[in-house]
């Protein structure tokens, strides 16, 4: 079998991560293929539920109005990776082995993007047996706060205040997973929150932050919870977080005073 010499480093493009190989072998009009990750036996695997939040509500935006929606739920499995790199969005076959030690084809699955040493998710198919609810609550009361405050000269004798004003909105959020089997169960739920997290309950289990615009006053930071959900019973989490917006009328109304300032000077 043909091989590389091996992985060269790479760079994570959203959820996928490009690969560079080093001194691959090519040959003219031959299709070529190559294990380029070590094969790691044995590993440690859990049946769990997968819940992602993201495909009811939209991450890149705030959250405006009351959401009330229903969650897919899908049957997953997960296991650490140790194989020492990055793995990338792709779809995984699943196998069984029979008695005779015998490999047989069961399902293809989809596998996001994983860091090393990080634990990877394979979705495998949607269940009814497990029902979700995520409802998010807008609180109707905002809190006007300075974001910035910067001392500018405005002339040869004088020096003013530039403060920057934004809205903070409000927001409680609620996933109920109603499990209708007759065991316990274990759900992952995952979710880009668009906006600063206050509180949870139950605790997050992880987070991975993403690169901010640098103007932006939101961070979007994607959190992991993992919850037992007893059989023929419910499980929540809740959790807390606010929603920055620029006050453009305190903002211009600012920047004009300062306007003023500087022409009597």
């Amino acid at each position: 079998m043909v091989e590389a010499e091996g992985i060269k480093g790479g760079e994570s493009v959203q959820d996928f991560f490009h690969y560079n190989l080093k001194n691959v072998p090519l040959k003219f009009n031959q299709p070529l293929s190559i294990p380029f990750i070590e094969e790691c036996d044995n590993i440690e695997f859990e049946d769990i539920y997968y819940l992602n939040l993201d495909n009811v509500s939209n991450s890149s935006r705030p959250y405006n109005d009351d959401e009330h929606s229903s969650v897919e739920v899908k049957h997953a499995i997960t296991f650490k990776n140790i194989s020492g790199q990055p793995l990338t969005t792709a779809p995984v076959s699943i196998l069984a082995k029979n008695k005779e030690n015998n490999s047989k084809f069961m399902v293809q699955g989809m596998m996001k993007f994983t860091n090393a040493a990080k634990n990877a998710t394979i979705e495998i198919t949607r269940t009814m047996d497990v029902q979700s609810k995520f409802v998010v609550e807008t609180m109707k009361e905002r809190k006007t706060e300075v974001i910035n405050e910067v001392i500018e000269e405005t002339g040869l004798f004088g020096a003013a205040s530039k403060k920057q004003y934004a809205d903070t909105i409000q927001k409680d959020a609620k996933v109920v997973i109603m499990n209708s089997k007759d065991v316990e169960i274990k759900c992952k739920i995952e979710h880009q929150l668009y906006g600063h997290l206050q509180e949870s309950t139950p605790e997050t289990k992880d987070k991975t932050e993403r690169q901010s615009n640098h103007h932006g006053i939101n961070p979007t930071t994607k959190y992991v919870w993992e919850v037992q959900v007893p059989a023929a019973g419910k499980a929540e989490v809740n959790f807390k977080f606010c929603v920055k917006e620029w006050n453009c009328a305190m903002n211009n109304s600012n920047s004009s005073n300062r306007t003023k300032q500087s022409k009597a000077v």
